[in-house]
């Protein structure tokens, strides 16, 4: 498991059918630190930009509920918000795998190779069910 990052992707996947296609995506080949990348019809790839910010107490989840005083990790819950900013192009060279899981159990892995940050090519890879 541990982290990853989330890939929406609007490219034209070999193969995918439109559940598939419409799904969020997950790569373990950026920084793995829960960040979001969109790669655009064309085949451009893009990074979501946020700004993060510290969310008050009164305003998180637990606050004020008996989890609040018993456990410290209920104050941690929701500390952190986020606003979206802007998209940032990414002029990637290489390949990078995105992966998920379709609604029907069925494993989904595409190798992506991006040269300036433009999709050269892509390919189906795993196919299994669980």
């Amino acid at each position: 498991m541990g982290l990853y990052d989330e890939i929406k992707c609007e490219y034209k996947l070999p193969e995918a059918p439109k559940a598939v296609q419409n799904d969020m995506f997950q790569t373990k080949d950026f920084e793995c630190a829960m960040e979001y990348y969109t790669i655009t019809e064309d085949g451009e790839l893009l990074y979501h930009v946020y700004e993060r910010y510290a969310v008050p107490e009164e305003k998180r989840p637990y606050y004020g509920t008996p989890k609040w005083d018993k456990q410290a990790l209920y104050k941690l819950v929701g500390s952190i918000g986020s606003k979206f900013i802007e998209y940032k192009k990414i002029y990637y060279h290489g390949i990078i795998n995105i992966y998920t899981i379709a609604s029907d159990r069925e494993w989904w892995e595409y190798e992506i190779e991006f040269t300036k940050g433009k999709v050269t090519g892509v390919e189906r890879k795993i196919h299994y069910e669980y």
